[in-house]
């Protein structure tokens, strides 16, 4: 009786509050900067969204190329699978005209996760930006 109590409650969400959501931020930040910093080569090749979108066939959202990015003179390289916070992930390889490298990270927002502001973090020398759009989640690293 005793188990099945602690099964139910456990069983039941919790209703999610802001210091859920920043505390579920910062540690997607975590592991954002631990896997930029790896610096893995990439599993896929590709120059745009669309030809990823049909070589990462695992994934369970739409891969999609965040709107924030469409000026910021980021050139694609290619992407391999990664999870962030157990989420399967995409991590794509950007490069601007300099040469310097860029890690994108997107997944599917968590449920209860209704939304996330906004944020910069700077983690272990790599400064991360992640942000919400089209209801998936998106972190931009690169090391400072």
């Amino acid at each position: 009786m005793a188990a099945a109590l602690v099964i139910a409650i456990l069983a039941v969400p919790f209703p999610f509050n802001h210091t859920t959501e920043s505390t579920w931020a910062l540690r997607a930040a975590q592991e954002v900067a631990l896997n930029h910093k790896k610096q893995l080569g990439v599993e896929f090749s590709g120059t745009d969204y669309e030809s990823l979108r049909t070589q990462m066939s695992k994934l369970d959202f739409v891969l999609a190329a965040p709107t924030r990015l469409q000026n910021a003179g980021l050139r694609l390289v290619g992407a391999r699978y990664c999870s962030i916070q157990g989420h399967l992930a995409a991590q794509i390889k950007l490069q601007d005209d300099r040469g310097q490298e860029y890690t994108l990270y997107q997944t599917h927002l968590p449920s209860p996760v209704p939304t996330l502001a906004a944020e910069d973090y700077s983690v272990n020398s790599v400064r991360i930006q992640e942000w919400q759009e089209a209801g998936l989640f998106f972190a931009l690293a690169r090391s400072e």
